[in-house]
């Protein structure tokens, strides 16, 4: 028998997390309330501890670190490493433009990435990245000596999201789980698609986009790259033949509905594996529902905070979040 992960009763753990989940009439209960101060009683009762007061952050930050101790107990270091990667290149992204416009990062930078915020922030503020895992620091390296040399944000922007998706596939190429390996060929695969997107909306020329592009995952990143240059209506027609075809009428209405898109299809994606016991599959695909979900309740606390009473509010919840939850 497997074992990939820490414990053989890891996926019995993640069933049992899996009750303690928010429900589609849980969110609904949380929109339809009147009060912020309503709000959080409700998320009390459901079982968020820290919601017995009057800051969301307190909210969140509780069922963060709730979450993360539980992967730290459940998933293996391979699963771990995918789970952090994007927290420090979103950390490496926002203290390298932080000191190039010269403010403080303030609240911008994330815990539980593989290395701390702080360390991450003083690397790029002294330009010493010695202390920053091998992949994060070659990218900080990089990113610093490109941003000074093109004073170009975007392709920085770019230039650091593929280099989390390549440390991504590297990580994943060292386990023994498949599923790791699919996981962040998806990944790769739907940021590769909506950066063509971008490109081609707003008209920029093929070196940028091959560049912004990166070469990894199981799309023709050429094809997609010449699709891009020749507009939005190209990068649909090479979609339509790719596992991502469902998503070419979203990709038609609007940029934001392609973002929601996309995280649908990749919950659609592991919701299939939720049975397999002997795999990563169910402690990545409850890692991903999780942070969605502390994602929406976020967006439902911060709009009941600021008084904003907004139908499009509550439909970009409902799609945000996809399907019942207790289906999971």
């Amino acid at each position: 028998m497997r074992k990939h992960l820490k414990s053989p009763y890891a996926v019995a753990r993640v069933r049992l997390k899996e009750r303690e989940r928010l429900t589609a009439q849980d969110l609904e209960q949380l929109l339809s309330v009147d009060s912020y101060r309503g709000a959080l009683r409700i998320l009390q009762e459901k079982g968020y501890s820290e919601a017995d007061g009057t800051d969301s952050g307190c909210v969140l930050v509780g069922a963060e670190e709730s979450l993360w101790t539980f992967f730290e107990e459940t998933a293996d270091s391979v699963m771990l490493t995918l789970l952090r990667l994007p927290i420090d290149y979103y950390n490496l992204k926002a203290a390298v433009k932080a000191a190039f416009a010269g403010i403080p990062t303030g609240a911008l930078l994330l815990d539980y990435g593989s290395v701390s915020p702080e360390q991450v922030e003083a690397a790029v503020q002294h330009h010493d990245t010695s202390r920053l895992p091998p992949d994060l620091a070659r990218a900080a390296e990089a990113v610093l000596s490109l941003l000074r040399r093109t004073q170009d944000g975007q392709l920085c922007d770019f230039f650091l999201d593929r280099a989390k998706l390549r440390s991504m596939k590297q990580t994943a190429a060292d386990a023994e789980e498949p599923f790791c390996r699919t996981y962040a060929a998806q990944t790769a695969d739907l940021a590769n698609l909506r950066t063509a997107l971008r490109g081609a909306r707003v008209g920029k020329n093929a070196d940028f986009i091959d560049a912004s592009i990166y070469p990894g995952g199981t799309l023709d990143t050429g094809a997609l790259s010449l699709a891009a240059e020749n507009g939005v209506d190209s990068v649909c027609a090479f979609t339509a033949h790719t596992p991502y075809r469902d998503g070419v009428t979203v990709i038609q209405q609007s940029p934001a509905s392609f973002e929601i898109w996309c995280s649908d299809w990749m919950m659609q994606q592991m919701e299939r594996t939720r049975y397999d016991c002997f795999s990563a599959a169910p402690v990545l695909a409850y890692a991903y529902a999780k942070q969605t979900e502390l994602q929406t309740v976020q967006m439902i606390l911060s709009a009941k905070q600021n008084h904003l009473h907004d139908r499009r509010i509550q439909e970009r919840v409902k799609r945000c979040y996809g399907a019942d939850c207790s289906n999971w």
